[in-house]
């Protein structure tokens, strides 16, 4: 039969072969339909109704050629619309029938061959089928729209205007009440139902159609004979048990020619719609997972990055994907310079590193690899702790995690407690020596004093014994001070006038200031408040830094400032900043940071305490001592609490 016109190109094919939905929408066709691939002459597909009028099975059909189902005369670039031919079938005889092609995409590679027994209609099967074609079409075109309402309010048109139907409108289920919702329709004028019950949907459970005269079903079909419709159909949205909705379709003025065909076109386009809705749902679900993943790997790559430990991630073959900035640090390479080689190779040192790894491969995780010592870059060998982590998905290992604890400052800090501890140990042992010792030393110093009393004026031997005394007292002085510095004392807390009291101290010491040169300079603002303190205590705190600084200055002369001056430098309370300045030489850099350890000095008659007893008193008042030095001076900072009424 010559060909009678060209059928109008669908180009859908990609899209039924990105979705799979060939079994789906081709199966709902009561025609026999076979799909072929144009370059092998293949077939791809055959639908149920092909299957039962050849018999054939989907197996028998797999690459097979379409001339071996046809009777060899079949050429694509000769067929177009239209064409009669003998149909082989399994076991039986062939028939003669009318194909009718239609292509799938606008490239021809895949065309739709629409088979019909002779004897059957074609115009009517033609028309059909092309009105299928369309609805598949054009709602498959939704994929391409993001917005969920945007596809529901086109898809909805996009049906009413293929079906000729006045009004076409979707129910879905209510995720918080028992009732099926109307959520989107085609027209504002035609009233249909906003709600329907459960018991409504379960009726509704299967493709229907009413028209007057026909039982009424459902609230649905009450609404349509109210409104004066002439007809009604419906179909479920998915399918049972999953069933999540209606979509339906009614006209007003006349029925339709043909009701059956009305009812597969309504079921091709529940279904297309149902595929399109899931995809875009599916979609929105994957797009959700992706960013929440992002967000998830970001937030983990922050803490590695931000951990003060350091962190390797190794692949299954134990070579480096990734190391945080703290690892960099540790070993002294790059990220650039490690990733994707071998951790043994940067990891230099490590006992039993390998066999650890080896562990996490069988999703054994090593808490703690013992105290390692391992090699920097450079060659520098610190001490570590090295913990072996396996990550697993599912029991599936994904990456082992490698943690480098650095332990140097844990050694120093042990060191350091060590030698606070004999520190400790020393002071009590030297305060009970000075207590016991300070007894026999006044017993010489009053022998020392008898003997220089029998010897007469001018005798050599007075000069001995006068240098011995004068190392009594020094040693008396040295014990006193030490005794003082190790025995604990609580500070008699009272108002104090911290002017007169500054004042007081400056003028005693101006002769002496005066005998080597130095100018003494007091300064303070307006309205100094007074402070709570022990005036003994801080006088004596004064005295010894106000020493210190003409001692300083003693060869050269100099400048003495002391400064008075509120203070917030503890932002919850109110202070008095006491300056002590001096123009002398400075304390060497050597000493500067320990100046406040006991028993330091850089004197030649000093004892190393005074400094270390000046920060125990103001202390003790909950004050603060600081120091800065640099060449050509130094000034020394005390901050007392004001007196409050306490």
């Amino acid at each position: 039969m010559p060909p009678r016109r060209t059928n109008p190109i669908f180009p859908f094919g990609k899209l039924l072969e990105e979705t799979e939905i060939y079994p789906g929408i081709f199966d709902l066709f009561s025609e026999p339909v076979l799909i072929i691939d144009t370059n092998d002459l293949k077939i791809v597909y055959g639908n149920v109704s092909f299957l039962k009028l050849t018999a054939y099975s989907q197996a028998d059909l797999k690459g097979k050629g379409i001339n071996d189902i046809f009777n060899g005369k079949f050429d694509v670039s000769k067929v177009s619309g239209e064409w009669e031919g003998a149909l082989y079938r399994r076991n039986r005889h062939p028939i003669t029938v009318v194909t009718q092609t239609c292509n799938l995409d606008t490239n021809g590679r895949q065309l739709a061959l629409i088979i019909t027994p002779a004897h059957a209609h074609p115009m009517r099967i033609k028309q059909r089928l092309i009105q299928a074609f369309q609805v598949i079409y054009k709602l498959l075109q939704l994929n391409e729209l993001q917005d969920y309402e945007h596809i529901l309010e086109q898809g909805i048109q996009i049906v009413a205007e293929l079906l000729e139907a006045d009004v076409a409108c979707i129910y879905q289920a209510d995720g918080e009440e028992p009732v099926v919702r109307r959520v989107i329709t085609s027209s504002d004028t035609i009233d249909l139902p906003l709600l329907l019950s459960s018991t409504d949907f379960i009726h509704l459970g299967k493709t229907g159609y009413w028209m007057p005269g026909k039982r009424v079903m459902s609230e649905l079909h009450r609404q349509a004979r109210m409104t004066n419709m002439v007809f009604l159909a419906s179909t479920p949205l998915g399918d049972m048990p999953a069933m999540s909705g209606l979509l339906v379709v009614g006209n007003c003025e006349q029925q339709p020619v043909d009701v059956e065909m009305t009812q597969q076109l309504l079921e091709i386009a529940a279904r297309t719609m149902s595929i399109v809705l899931q995809h875009r749902i599916l979609n929105q679900n994957l797009i959700s997972q992706i960013l929440e993943l992002s967000r998830t790997q970001v937030v983990q790559k922050g803490i590695i990055d931000s951990a003060q430990e350091g962190v390797l991630i190794l692949d299954l073959e134990f070579k480096v994907m990734e190391i945080n900035p703290s690892a960099e640090v540790l070993l002294g390479y790059t990220k650039d310079e490690v990733v994707g080689q071998y951790v043994e190779n940067i990891m230099i040192g490590a006992d039993r590193l390998i066999t650890s790894l080896e562990n996490a491969y069988q999703s054994v995780p090593t808490l703690n690899l013992r105290a390692s010592s391992l090699h920097r870059r450079n060659g520098e060998t610190f001490p570590a702790q090295i913990q072996v982590i396996p990550i697993q998905v599912m029991d599936d290992l994904q990456a082992i995690l490698v943690f480098i604890n650095d332990l140097s400052e844990q050694v120093q800090s042990r060191a350091r407690a060590q030698q606070l501890e004999n520190r400790a140990l020393l002071g009590e042992f030297t305060a009970v020596f000075a207590h016991e010792v300070r007894n026999p030393i006044n017993n010489i110093s009053a022998g020392l004093q008898l003997l220089e009393s029998l010897l007469v004026e001018g005798d050599s031997k007075r000069d001995v014994v006068t240098r011995m005394q004068n190392d009594c007292s020094r040693l008396t002085g040295l014990f006193e001070r030490i005794l003082a510095f190790s025995r604990p004392f609580s500070p008699n807390l009272e108002e104090v006038d911290i002017r007169i009291l500054l004042q007081r101290i400056l003028d005693r010491w101006r002769p002496k200031m005066s005998r080597v040169k130095v100018q003494a300079f007091f300064q303070m603002e307006p309205d100094i408040p007074n402070v709570l303190g022990d005036p003994q205590l801080l006088e004596q705190v004064f005295i010894n830094l106000i020493s210190n600084a003409v001692e300083a200055m003693e060869l050269e002369g100099g400048t003495l400032a002391v400064r008075l001056a509120t203070s917030d430098i503890v932002t919850n309370r109110t202070q008095v900043e006491v300056a002590i300045s001096d123009n002398g030489p400075g304390i060497p850099d050597s000493i500067r940071e320990r100046l406040f350890e006991p028993f330091l000095t850089t004197k030649s008659q000093g004892t190393g305490l005074g400094l270390a007893l000046t920060q125990r008193i103001v202390t003790a008042h909950q004050g603060t001592i600081t120091v800065n030095s640099f060449p050509g001076g130094t000034v020394f900072r005390v901050y007392l609490p004001v007196y409050g009424g306490e």
